[in-house]
């Protein structure tokens, strides 16, 4: 099914650094999820029906030219099952404000809309709301808008000819992260409210042990940052070297654990020119020298 007659799950973009081309990349669910959420009773549905819905979604990249407003470059981009149903049993989680993020719900289309995000758009995940659940969608835009990471996957568009381009991928290991290795394996398990039944109702959605994560590229697209957040109070860092030669691929460079208490890391910066990275965390600006480790 063509993409743009599904509702749009979340959508970002960024302006190249030159300021020639935008990059738009939008990710759509199958139709069944939507309707999934759309119909949804908190109340009696189980988080299995969620994950038999992880087949059918679709990543869509768009290159613009600004000037002439014209699109130069474009895919489609079948995304993982596999990786879909991760996502879900990562970060698929009743809200526990039981209130809509900023935005509130799309009153043209069955999914809500996406909440306001502080930062550049680029440089963020989508997260989606309602009045009862939340879903995490981490994706980036580099530098030149021709490389894209969307869940643990790097995309990079490079044009073979007038008419013809070539997609190359890398998946990252973050299976080998030293401290969420576990939530990147066919072993995460399927989240059970019902083992939390023991609890009070109104303490269950904030109980749940969800892991979520963003993505930065810096600025000249050489590296890549991960900043992950496993509730209530983990946080972990890695920075990846991209290789853009003739393989394609990214090596990891340093992680630390930084956080053991909340809130979570936001606001990842690369330094222009050196190998420093900027976080904010607790209202305060944190620097990490990642060739160093330091």
């Amino acid at each position: 099914m063509e993409p743009k007659l599904r509702p749009c799950l979340c959508k970002i973009s960024s302006t190249s650094r030159d300021g020639k081309v935008v990059g738009v990349l939008s990710i759509y669910p199958c139709l069944g999820f939507a309707h999934f959420w759309r119909t949804l009773d908190i109340a009696t549905a189980y988080y299995q029906d969620a994950e038999k819905l992880s087949a059918g979604w679709i990543a869509r990249y768009e290159v613009w030219s600004v000037d002439e407003t014209t699109r130069i470059a474009g895919c489609d981009i079948p995304l993982s099952p596999t990786e879909i149903l991760l996502l879900l049993r990562q970060s698929f989680r009743e809200s526990s404000s039981k209130q809509p993020l900023p935005g509130g719900p799309a009153v043209n289309g069955p999914l809500p809309s996406v909440p306001g995000i502080n930062g550049p758009p680029a440089e963020r995940g989508a997260e989606r709301c309602d009045q009862n659940l939340e879903i995490s969608f981490p994706a980036s835009i580099g530098h030149d808008c021709r490389t894209v990471c969307l869940l643990r996957t790097i995309y990079n568009i490079r044009p073979s000819s007038e008419n013809d381009r070539i997609l190359r991928s890398y998946v990252l290991p973050l299976q080998n992260l030293s401290f969420s290795g576990a939530k990147w394996t066919s072993q995460l398990s399927t989240f059970d409210p019902g083992e939390l039944s023991y609890l009070p109702e109104v303490f269950r959605a904030a109980w749940r042990d969800w892991y979520t994560y963003s993505l930065s590229f810096s600025p000249d697209g050489r590296y890549l940052c991960f900043a992950d957040y496993q509730k209530p109070c983990i946080t972990q860092l890695a920075v990846f070297e991209v290789s853009y030669g003739a393989r394609f691929e990214a090596r990891l460079v340093h992680s630390t654990m930084v956080r053991h208490r909340p809130p979570r890391v936001s606001e990842m910066k690369f330094h222009p020119r050196l190998s420093l990275l900027a976080f904010l965390s607790e209202n305060k600006v944190w620097i990490w020298d990642f060739l160093d480790g330091k």
